[in-house]
């Protein structure tokens, strides 16, 4: 049967008493209606970490039992369908998840009676390991796709359908490489990636958003910023974030190992906004000298569900009080649960940016939310060495080129709900320590890292404006920082639709807490 997702409403409710009658309200209409009797089964009862806190149910019920449901939902109530969202990285995720035991090679449905043997060598033609390797096919309409990982050889056997034709490679490196790219693969086909630069701790992306010439580790300091993904860590240049945990099905958990990376895209996320430097060489984030809470809401790769997001916007911001949180991910569904969470902690100081999504489509949910500042992804003509898969990022429209080679990303949803940009496009960034490698870093492409950039930045700018460190905790905060974010934009040229305000930009503070708006 569909699955449902019961909350109290919590935005709005600015007294005590007001947040005492949603939760009445609910546990009322909770215990009189989502009952076996009428034909619900609860599936998970969200247990409230405090009185005030949300209340949330996830159950399944049969169509038309939904129905009278909704029709006598009261005001504080609010009910919709179970939604998923995923991360907005643009390669294929899940590809450098934590993996216990050897990966093995996926299997297609359409058969396997023909084989491509796939040697992936490094830059300087050393064989790369546990690199994910991705084969694209097509039969007129249809589509397959199948993936491995190398050997100790870089080398891997795809097998699939002879029915279908290949037509597209990647060869995914863990660390330190280039994802690269081959198209119409053939016979044994070999394909090099380039190495990463190793010339930190800053790259374009600090440039782009006017980061100081000189690696200054305090930027962001005071500011805190919470992030909502896949987990984080482990990485050395990521010891000091704080794990809250995770929030999976319903349920909160703070059990050792809850909130560590299942993928890598929270790492890489996390290393955005703030990785310190490390090791020579090392990238660092471009606030390295926030404070930084890593939430996980992801089960596995594939989706996080409204009511676990909307469970982390409450924890991030009730109980950690962040000033910021980032969200790289996103779906086409609205959420009224998710949407009544983030005018909760707008309501309470906290600003929320979302990444727009990768379809190259309209803005995706929660990025098109009124109260979030929705971020488009850009890159660097020339930044990507050619073969690389960040490389075929570069539009093909003339107008989507702005100033300074800088331009929107071909995939990057694009809308009126756009209000900044970031870099998104060859991105590099910490991925969690596995396979015996320390401290390693890889690059990726996606709004899911445009977002931390923008985050990142306004954490930078506001840690260097005395007015909003004093400021109360409500709305009033989150309008200040909003509107700071919008007036640090730097114009790059390109059209609302596709830049917002533009890039926020540095370019306005300096190290003594002085702040001249950039128009």
């Amino acid at each position: 049967m569909p699955r449902y997702v019961m909350a109290s409403r919590r935005a709005g409710k600015f007294t005590r008493a007001a947040k005492e009658a949603s939760i009445r309200s609910f546990e009322s209409f909770s215990s009189g209606v989502i009952r076996p009797s009428a034909g619900i089964s609860i599936l998970k009862e969200a247990e409230p970490r405090r009185e005030d806190a949300r209340r949330i149910t996830i159950f399944d019920a049969a169509t038309e039992n939904i129905a009278e449901i909704a029709a006598r939902l009261p005001d504080d109530v609010i009910l919709e369908p179970e939604y998923f969202y995923q991360p907005t990285v643009v390669q294929p995720l899940g590809l450098n998840r934590r993996r216990d035991i050897a990966a093995a090679e996926s299997v297609s449905v359409f058969g396997a009676d023909a084989a491509m043997l796939f040697r992936v060598r490094g830059g300087g033609g050393e064989p790369l390991e546990h690199a994910e390797v991705i084969l694209s096919l097509r039969n007129g309409p249809l589509t397959d796709r199948v993936s491995g990982v190398t050997d100790a050889n870089g080398e891997v056997t795809l097998r699939f359908s002879s029915l279908f034709t290949p037509t597209f490679a990647l060869a995914i490196p863990y660390h330190g490489f280039w994802t690269a790219a081959v198209f119409a693969p053939s016979g044994t086909t070999a394909i090099t990636c380039p190495k990463l630069p190793s010339d930190g701790p800053q790259d374009w992306r600090h440039k782009a958003v006017g980061a100081p010439p000189v690696f200054d580790e305090t930027l962001g300091s005071g500011i805190h910023v919470g992030v909502i993904d896949t987990g984080c860590g482990p990485h050395p240049n990521l010891a000091h974030v704080e794990d809250a945990g995770a929030v999976i099905d319903g349920l909160f958990s703070t059990a050792p190992g809850a909130g560590a990376d299942i993928d890598s895209h929270g790492t890489h996320v996390c290393g955005i906004v703030g990785a310190q430097q490390g090791e020579k060489g090392a990238f660092a984030g471009i606030a390295p000298g926030c404070r930084l809470t890593s939430i996980r809401v992801f089960p596995d790769p594939s989706g996080a569900s409204n009511a676990d997001i909307a469970g982390a916007i409450d924890v991030l911001s009730m109980e950690h009080d962040v000033d910021i949180i980032n969200m790289s991910l996103g779906g086409p569904n609205s959420s009224l649960i998710i949407g009544d969470s983030i005018i909760d902690a707008v309501e309470r100081g906290t600003l929320c940016i979302a990444a727009a999504g990768n379809s190259g489509g309209p803005v995706e949910f929660p990025a098109q939310h009124v109260q979030c500042l929705a971020i488009s992804a850009i890159g660097l003509l020339g930044e990507a060495p050619a073969g690389t898969l960040s490389s075929l990022r570069v539009p093909d429209a003339p107008d989507e080129i702005g100033l300074e080679n800088l331009f929107i990303a071909n995939f990057s949803c694009r809308g009126p709900e756009i209000e900044l940009a970031g870099p998104g496009v060859g991105v590099i960034s910490t991925v969690p320590e596995r396979h015996g490698i320390e401290q390693p870093y890889a690059g990726m492409d996606g709004t899911s890292m445009a977002s931390p950039a923008v985050a990142g930045a306004v954490a930078a700018i506001l840690s260097r404006n005395p007015t909003y460190a004093g400021l109360q905790r409500n709305q009033a905060r989150t309008a200040f920082a909003y509107t700071l974010a919008r007036q640090f934009a730097r114009d790059i040229g390109l059209r609302a639709e596709f830049q917002g305000r533009g890039v926020p930009h540095m370019g306005g503070i300096n190290p003594v807490g002085d702040v001249s708006i950039v128009s």
